[in-house]
């Protein structure tokens, strides 16, 4: 990501146009004007998941319903309400490569090379819920670009000050709140923060909350954990989660095509915005496809981060959470999973004795394990 560049010269806008010249003509909505092309199928690929998942998609939970998806962060994790989706194609991926543990990866030490990445049509899209209250006004943490640090600790959402003011959608028999506007503080996490901004509802993608899935969320660690934090009780009917980040792999039979987003209602000069609408254009979006090129213009590797995701990694070696680069830290995904907890940039290697999950770190996070069925969030959303 490079701070400053003109929006019609960004690095996504140049891939999305080379991507173009060299891929045939395929059926799709009309693109927004001077929108990237990768922002804007990200942008459909997250509305077709607000009414429920599109068919031939399935959530991690599912697809690795056969393994327990092992924990290794430390206890006191910044909790984020996290959805892994794999479409139809990458699930086969997966089976084929036996990355799914069906068959306890006899076959996975004899992957090739060319085996290691996502073909052409592979999707793996990954999705981060914030819980927004029924009533009154919820917190969003704010990243800035000035609260990074080189210090040994993360930049996750719990270490910046600043806050947006989130209204929920008033019901016919709720009055209007006159003070939420003068709100300037908020506690969140044990912590007075500064509200920045004051937003609706419909300046995110959002979806509402049923009973089914209030208490899917609440029987997740990271889900009730946050719930509680943010609005100080569980997730209940009739709340709304409101979606803060996303990552977005378009396999190609190389490194992919790696996206991402996060909300940024105060988007500063330099980063691409999602699209042009009343919601896409309160998020920042970022596209790449190489590790390293093309460089930065102090001459370091390419940038394309999330703060969201990479600012719950530590920061090591000097590397900066803006620094960072998505398709650099998945390099390294691989069985057993070894230090993938600090923020890298540049080409990475898989550590010796490792064997690689296709830069995916769903299965490097699985291990084989009796497990009873879990919850479908797809179908969750849909009940009453």
């Amino acid at each position: 990501m490079k701070f400053g560049l003109p929006a019609t010269l960004t690095k996504a806008g140049l891939i999305g146009l080379i991507f173009a010249m060299q891929s045939p003509a395929q059926a799709s909505p009309p693109l927004e004007p001077s929108v990237d092309r990768y922002a804007q199928e990200l942008s459909q690929a997250i509305e077709a998941h607000i009414g429920g998942p599109p068919s031939g998609w399935q959530e991690k939970s599912e697809l690795f319903s056969n393994r327990r998806q092992q924990s290794f962060l430390p206890s006191g994790a910044v909790p984020l309400m996290l959805e892994t989706w794999f479409n139809s194609v990458s699930q086969n991926f997966l089976a084929e490569a036996d990355l799914l543990g069906t068959r306890h990866n006899q076959n996975a030490a004899r992957l090739t090379q060319r085996d290691q990445y996502l073909p052409a049509g592979a999707k793996v899209l990954l999705l981060s819920w914030w819980p927004i209250s029924a009533s009154g006004a919820t917190p969003i943490p704010l990243w800035q670009t000035q609260e990074e640090s080189h210090a040994l600790r993360s930049d996750g959402y719990l270490h910046w000050p600043a806050t947006v003011l989130v209204q929920a959608p008033r019901q016919p028999s709720q009055r209007a709140n006159s003070r939420t506007p003068s709100i300037t503080q908020v506690a969140l996490a044990g912590k007075f923060r500064t509200v920045s901004l004051h937003k609706n509802m419909d300046a995110l993608f959002h979806i509402p909350v049923s009973r089914a899935l209030a208490a899917h969320w609440n029987a997740q660690n990271a889900g009730n954990k946050l719930s509680r934090m943010v609005l100080g009780r569980p997730l209940q009917a009739g709340d709304f989660l409101a979606l803060v980040a996303a990552h977005g792999l378009w396999g190609n039979g190389a490194n992919g095509q790696w996206l991402t987003l996060w909300w940024q209602p105060n988007r500063p000069p330099g980063l691409n915005a999602l699209g042009s609408s009343a919601v896409t254009q309160h998020y920042a979006f970022d596209s790449c496809d190489d590790s390293t090129l093309p460089r930065e213009a102090d001459g370091s590797p390419n940038s394309c981060f999330n703060p969201w995701f990479e600012g719950g990694l530590i920061s090591q070696n000097g590397v900066k959470l803006s620094q960072s680069n998505c398709i650099s830290c998945h390099m390294r995904a691989s069985s057993p999973p070894r230090d993938f907890l600090t923020l890298t940039q540049g080409r990475q290697t898989i550590p010796e004795g490792a064997v690689g999950t296709a830069m995916l770190w769903a299965p490097a996070l699985s291990t084989d394990h009796n497990q009873t069925t879990p919850s479908k969030p797809g179908l969750l959303r849909q009940s009453p």
